[in-house]
């Protein structure tokens, strides 16, 4: 029974427990809290990862093709080992389709004297 400002057996019983009650459900809404935290956070760190993972293959990447740069400007290639037509053969011998060329035009000159070599063999 209830006095005034003072309390019963059972009512502070109950009053017990429903404070327990109280805290049982918030250590469980802590519990998920901490999970979602816990599986945001893994989430972010896997990302974070494979993020890394990728910078680190794309490292290694421009590595071989640096590496592939380097070898193709190191090759010495000129046309004197090609064993190609002087100039002054390939004016005289070309069909006249290969020798209509802006003689400023280094690129396609060489081209069609390539040609020539090629048509000649």
């Amino acid at each position: 029974k209830k006095r005034k400002g003072k309390l019963t057996v059972k009512a502070a019983n109950e009053m017990n427990q429903t404070v327990l009650m109280q805290m049982l459900e918030l250590r469980g809404i802590e519990r998920k809290l901490v999970s979602q935290q816990d599986h945001n956070d893994s989430a972010a760190n896997a990302r974070k990862d494979s993020l890394q993972l990728s910078l680190y293959q794309a490292h290694i990447e421009k590595g071989f093709v640096q590496r592939d740069i380097n070898q193709c400007q190191q090759l010495a290639f000129t046309t004197d080992n090609l064993g190609l037509a002087s100039k002054e053969e390939f004016a005289s011998e070309a069909p006249d389709h290969l020798k209509v060329v802006d003689g400023r035009d280094e690129h396609t000159v060489t081209s069609n004297r390539l040609v020539f070599e090629v048509y000649r063999r």
